[in-house]
């Protein structure tokens, strides 16, 4: 058994391979919270969510581009206020949300109109 410990500097030598270990198991923790922070931020979902409406799935509806921008522009919104906003956070809000509508209907449009021009 690898793991026997017999005397002192066995024991020495498995607390340090533990510490390593447990400081490899940190650097991984650290890395995976990283990454499922980015990809849930409220940028990466407002692209996922551009994504899902694709230039022919809804037509060229225009009211389709604005109900797609207004609702991320919610989210968006939502997201950022979180439960309890501070003063700064809900006078921006609205601000976020509109940016982020006006964006996400111009970027659907411009899909739409690079997709009909491919026809």
């Amino acid at each position: 058994m690898p793991n026997l410990v017999k005397n002192i500097d066995d024991l020495d030598a498995r607390l340090l391979a533990l510490k390593l270990q447990e400081a490899n198991q940190q650097d991984e923790i650290q890395v995976l919270v990283h990454n499922i922070k980015e990809s849930v931020s409220p940028a990466n979902l407002l692209k996922k969510a551009a994504h899902l409406f694709s230039p022919g799935d809804l037509g060229s509806s225009s009211i389709m581009n604005v109900a797609a921008g207004v609702a991320a522009g919610f989210v968006a919104k939502k997201i950022y206020k979180g439960k309890s906003a501070g003063l700064i956070k809900k006078l921006t809000a609205p601000i976020l949300q509109y940016i982020i509508t006006v964006v996400v209907k111009n970027t659907i449009a411009k899909k739409r109109e690079a997709a009909q021009w491919q026809e």
